[in-house]
């Protein structure tokens, strides 16, 4: 995937990237000190969270340290019962996963949790860690909708400016759908990028893998 490229952190940032296709195919890249270190999946279902995961290769989640441990340990198990008691995984159990890991104080809240469907090209978001309100996007046709939780169902159009994170959650606390005011007079950012950090994603896979950012 990055050939002989070297990939690079931030200062002070260790970053690290998630990748997976609709096969099951799944790695996770971060930058070492002295070459690209590459975790490539290993089972039916990959777990990544803050921490520099190349550091743990094989390790078990017990033995896991750092930023994001305990939240990586939540995930893995609740992933790992899901699966031991059935073949699939739906968007509902994503989301619970999802929402059993999520930080709800201190400095980095989670802001908002995405289940990803590569096959179909549609991402199921909850913003400010209200999994009671979901909405889906779909890469296809370019459109954010109303998925669960809203008294209407609603389609709005995904142009290059995109659409605002609280111009969306005007629909949560809305009685009905067809009253709010879509107008947002705050400059809007690609929704991918709204103001905040993505603390878990969960990529879905038909083969049941699931992996967790």
């Amino acid at each position: 995937m990055v050939g002989d490229q070297r990939l690079v952190s931030y200062p002070e940032l260790a970053l690290h990237n998630f990748y997976a296709d609709p096969s099951g195919n799944a790695v996770i890249m971060e930058a070492g000190e002295t070459a690209n270190v590459l975790t490539q999946i290993d089972g039916p279902f990959m777990v990544m969270t803050n921490f520099q995961n190349g550091d743990f290769q094989d390790a078990a989640p017990s033995d896991l340290y750092g930023d994001g441990a305990g939240r990586y340990r939540t995930a893995h198990a609740a992933i790992s019962s899901y699966l031991d008691s059935s073949d699939t995984f739906d968007v509902e159990q994503a989301f619970d996963v999802l929402q059993r890991a999520a930080t709800p104080t201190g400095t980095y809240k989670t802001r908002y949790s995405l289940v990803l469907d590569p096959e179909s090209l549609e991402i199921y978001i909850a913003l400010e860690r209200d999994y009671d309100h979901i909405w889906k996007v779909s890469l296809v046709d370019r459109t954010i909708e109303t998925y669960a939780g809203f008294a209407q169902n609603t389609v709005l159009p995904l142009g290059d400016d995109g659409i605002t994170g609280p111009t969306l959650q005007v629909y949560a606390t809305s009685a009905m759908s067809d009253s709010v005011q879509v107008d947002d007079p705050t400059p809007a950012l690609p929704l991918v990028e709204w103001s905040g950090i993505i603390a878990l994603a969960l990529i879905l896979c038909l083969a049941v893998v699931c992996l967790l950012r």
